[in-house]
């Protein structure tokens, strides 16, 4: 206890990328370091850091305004898409996409994927 309180105990999301959103960052990464290794080495990090604090906060950024099945962080150009999944206490890492791209055509994408189911 502290402060004549008991503490509250706060739930632990955990953190996990659909294979798309590996292959994106993966892209990212590449691009970004033909220019500047070291860039992308820093952009790399600050993203890591803010997808970890989802595990805490996972309601930290907006959901987006066309899909709000998603969340979505804004990083430099880059957005990182995602979805808190309560009913396994999970944070779903979608895609992580440049601005310019065609994000409701990219999201729809990974949403028809879900819709599949295999034979």
């Amino acid at each position: 206890m502290r402060y004549g309180r008991q503490q509250e105990s706060v739930m632990q999301y955990r953190i996990k990328y659909l294979p798309i959103a590996n292959r994106d960052i993966l892209a990212i990464a590449e691009h970004v370091s033909s220019f500047s290794p070291v860039a992308a080495g820093k952009l790399l990090d600050r993203m890591e850091t803010l997808i970890a604090d989802l595990s805490q906060l996972p309601y930290l950024w907006e959901a987006y305004p066309e899909d709000p099945f998603y969340r979505r962080i804004v990083l430099d150009a880059y957005l990182v898409f995602y979805h808190v999944n309560e009913a396994d206490g999970s944070i779903e890492i979608h895609r992580v996409l440049h601005g310019v791209r065609d994000i409701p055509n990219a999201l729809k994408r990974v949403e028809d994927s879900r819709n599949t189911t295999a034979p």
